[in-house]
């Protein structure tokens, strides 16, 4: 074993715990020898370094002012930086009663991260609440060069502070209670009261929960009791967008026409509209060629969006009969709302964008619709969004991003709707500027209805009617089973 100076293992009381001799100055180091240890580490190092200032600052506090620890070197790597820095940081801690020992080193932060200190808790107060991770940290930075003498040394003391430690709250817990003075009493009691009115409003939350959870059971034995004749087994939460409603519709027709398959070249030929406006969705799917209709009725779209219906016995209705409301929901853009910090909202408020159905979990809009079993319409009454008329005036980054990503929310819900038409032996319509014209409270906002109504319209190749029984024309498909604007 190479000698070291300070360090002979002839005389020292204990042999070598890790037969590994300590770097001069780790352990009770002069002020000559911290300055050494200084030069070495920052060697050929101009950024980010330690002065002597620095280590003799710290050298005194914990040498001739007998505190428990001190450290300089206190750095961080900016977020924005593309590669890491190195730093240099310094400590000293009594390890006992006749030991110091001290740590200079450089160490390499990466993006976002901050220097460390090998020894954290370094105060007396820490190291006696948790003497085991105190020792931990020693051993894991000076354990390999301490003597088994020292690292008894070092344990014994630290046990013993931490029993005096224990000793003294037991004795505190044994003493007769004395009596409290007026602020204490005082700030008890702020704490009962506090405490009341927190048992308060989380009593006051399980109760708007049990009150929303049995509404919107009701609401779901309403929709089967009075709409469950014309409704798929698996309309909530049934997702077939634009795209799904398309191919299906056009696989009804060819099972209409008893055609097992078709060419990809018909397909375009027969139903240009829909090969052009959704070539970019259809692509990915990777049809084969020919195509079954089995495969075509089979096809799901994007799932962005999910939907869930109840309800409407309330005003602002084409009839005085109940309507069936169908809510398009989208988790991932709600949850992304939630996350982002510049929404400046909390859950309740963004509970609140939708006051009218709140009971619904990350509702976008709702389709309000009028079974029409005369005609056989499902009948869109209402096309409406709080949420997106809200985040609207708030105008900001995170409502932006909610609106861009949900801008198809009313066409995913009336395309579903069409669907449900068909399988019912139905027609999808919808209101006119006429019909609307007629009915108190709709809105007359332009942006509103080109935005949600003419889109509908224009979309969905909507013709014009007259029907028994409506205050005017109204906007229906062409025909039942095949998609708007087939050949």
């Amino acid at each position: 074993m190479a000698a070291v100076p300070g360090f002979n293992p002839e005389t020292d009381p204990g042999t070598p715990w890790r037969e590994t001799p300590p770097p001069p100055g780790m352990f009770n180091p002069t002020l000559e020898e911290a300055f050494e240890r200084l030069d070495s580490v920052q060697m050929r190092r101009r950024k980010r370094t330690l002065t002597r200032s620095h280590v003799e600052r710290v050298w005194t506090k914990v040498v001739q002012q007998n505190e428990f620890s001190a450290h300089a070197g206190e750095w961080n790597c900016p977020n924005e930086f593309k590669y890491p820095i190195h730093v240099t940081v310094m400590q000293m801690v009594r390890l006992s009663k006749s030991l110091i020992g001290m740590y200079i080193d450089t160490q390499t932060l990466h993006p976002g991260e901050s220097s460390r200190l090998p020894v954290i808790h370094c105060t007396p107060e820490l190291r006696s609440r948790s003497v085991r991770r105190w020792l931990k940290e020693v051993e894991y930075e000076f354990g390999r060069y301490l003597t088994e003498s020292q690292w008894k040394e070092i344990n014994d003391e630290a046990n013993a502070e931490q029993n005096e430690e224990r000793e003294k709250r037991q004795a505190l817990v044994a003493e007769k209670p004395r009596p409290r003075t007026e602020e204490e009493a005082a700030r008890s009691e702020r704490l009962e009261r506090r405490m009341a009115e927190m048992r308060e409003k989380r009593l006051a939350k399980r109760r708007a929960t049990d009150r929303r959870r049995r509404a919107w059971a009701k609401s779901k034995r309403d929709v089967m009791r009075l709409f469950g004749d014309y409704l798929p087994d698996d309309h909530d939460g049934r997702a077939a967008d634009e795209v799904a409603f398309a191919l299906g519709s056009i696989a009804d027709t060819l099972t209409a026409e008893s055609k097992p398959a078709i060419r990809w070249r018909e397909l375009k030929q027969r139903w240009p509209s829909v090969t052009d406006r959704f070539r970019n969705d259809i692509m990915w799917l990777d049809l084969p060629d020919p195509i079954s209709v089995e495969r075509l009725r089979n096809i799901c779209g994007g799932q962005e969006f999910k939907l869930s219906t109840s309800v409407w016995e309330s005003w602002q209705r084409i009839f005085a009969v109940p309507q069936l409301v169908v809510h398009v929901c989208a988790f991932d853009a709600y949850r992304d709302l939630r996350i982002r910090e510049d929404s400046g909202m909390n859950d309740t408020e963004i509970k609140d964008l939708n006051p009218h159905f709140k009971h619904v979990e990350d509702a976008v809009g709702w389709l309000r619709v009028h079974v029409d079993t005369k005609n056989q319409l499902f009948f869109v009454d209402e096309v409406q969004s709080d949420v997106i008329e809200a985040l609207r005036k708030r105008r900001g980054p995170a409502g932006d991003q909610f609106i861009s990503a949900t801008s198809r929310w009313h066409l995913f819900g009336f395309g579903n709707l069409c669907r449900w038409a068909m399988d019912a032996g139905f027609r999808a319509a919808i209101h006119s500027r006429e019909s609307a014209a007629t009915i108190p409270g709709m809105t007359k906002s332009d942006r509103k209805w080109n935005e949600y109504y003419q889109s509908i319209i224009k979309r969905f190749r909507l013709v014009l009617a007259e029907m028994d029984g409506y205050p005017g024309p109204i906007h229906v498909q062409k025909s039942v089973g095949g998609p708007s604007g087939s050949a």
